[in-house]
């Protein structure tokens, strides 16, 4: 193609040929080729008792896969939903298991916010782009080698179930008691997912992996420890005691109470000091470091937080730092807990 912007060249290829060999250096985007026969259709070339398969279009290649992934997804009406730090959650846990590949810790792939399922083992055919310039796409799972790949890791989380309800009682304190039954209670969660899809995909290795865990009784356990905790509250700097106001409303999402000398520790301190930058507003850098110790003052989360708020007044300037502080602690004490709990469950 380089060679056709040489004017010398075109000189010496007539006008007919010239347009041929442009059209022949096009070729490879589908276009103006035979339709694939997935298209004419999608049953014979996916056949039902072989494969679940779903076609979409769009524009563009990505969206053209989005779509079918979406339509694929509406196959499955499993309402078990996992958000994402769980899904974090759930690598954690697996992945120091020697049993576990990567790809099998990674195979699931998301399919969109709008299906909001996760397949293994998906797969995509190769793209058409039709005369008009639209693009389509099969999605297919491939029953019996998916459903093997289904069987397999969940017979892995059930393995590590079993393992974390039989080491819940030998503990040393009720904060790793309640660590082991929130792991088993998560992984099962996931186990319950899968199970739901593989019962669609193949209906015989569904009923042949299905396991008697009562997910009740896993959260029952779980509740039961955590009934067991308190936490005391240290702080520096809070003198209108907004900071604990705050952490105590985030510790309550747990289910932790608060007790003077409770078994776990939460200290730390706020800071706040203004700043003169802009005269049309009061500016306020803040400053916030808070500590989670377990029983035997081990940390659990720790969370070093620092910003600017800009306000018309000094009073909303202070309202808006204890907002994104509140917001932005939740967010660290969900990771810290799950990291936590993650691996001491593992050790």
């Amino acid at each position: 193609m380089d060679n056709l912007k040489n004017p010398s060249l075109k000189k010496l290829v007539p006008g007919a040929a010239l347009t041929a060999l442009l059209l022949l250096s096009c070729a490879g985007t589908g276009r103006g080729s035979g339709a694939p026969p997935w298209m004419t259709s999608l049953a014979a070339a996916y056949p039902e008792d072989r494969y679940l398969a779903a076609a979409g279009s769009g524009a563009g290649r990505e969206e053209a896969q989005e779509t079918a992934r979406a339509v694929l997804a509406q196959m499955f009406r499993v309402n078990v939903r996992l958000d994402l730090v769980k899904e974090e959650r759930y690598r954690d846990l697996v992945r120091p298991e020697g049993a576990y590949s990567e790809s099998e810790v990674t195979i699931r792939q998301t399919i969109g916010v709008q299906a909001e399922e996760e397949f293994i083992n998906l797969r995509y055919s190769d793209p058409y782009r039709d005369s008009t310039g639209r693009w389509h796409v099969a999605a297919y799972l491939e029953r019996q080698p998916t459903a093997a790949l289904y069987r397999s890791q969940i017979e892995k989380d059930r393995r590590i179930i079993r393992s974390l309800v039989q080491r819940a009682p030998a503990q040393p304190g009720a904060f790793l008691r309640y660590g082991c039954y929130d792991a088993a209670y998560t992984l099962e969660q996931t186990v319950r997912r899968r199970l739901a899809q593989l019962e669609i995909i193949h209906p015989p290795t569904a009923r042949a992996v299905a396991g008697d865990f009562d997910l009740p009784s896993l959260g029952e356990a779980r509740d039961r420890e955590v009934r067991n905790l308190t936490y005391d509250i240290r702080l520096e700097g809070d003198s209108e005691g907004r900071l604990e106001g705050i952490l105590r409303g985030l510790m309550t999402g747990y289910d932790l109470s608060y007790q003077a000398g409770g078994g776990l520790l939460l200290q730390g301190s706020w800071a706040a000091e203004e700043m003169d930058i802009n005269p049309r507003f009061k500016s306020l850098r803040w400053t916030v470091n808070v500590s989670l110790l377990d029983e035997n003052r081990v940390l659990i989360v720790q969370a070093s937080l620092s910003a600017r708020e800009n306000a018309l007044t000094l009073e909303e300037a202070r309202a808006f730092a204890f907002r994104e502080a509140e917001k932005r602690l939740a967010g660290e004490l969900e990771r810290g807990f799950s990291r936590y709990l993650s691996r001491a469950v593992s050790l």
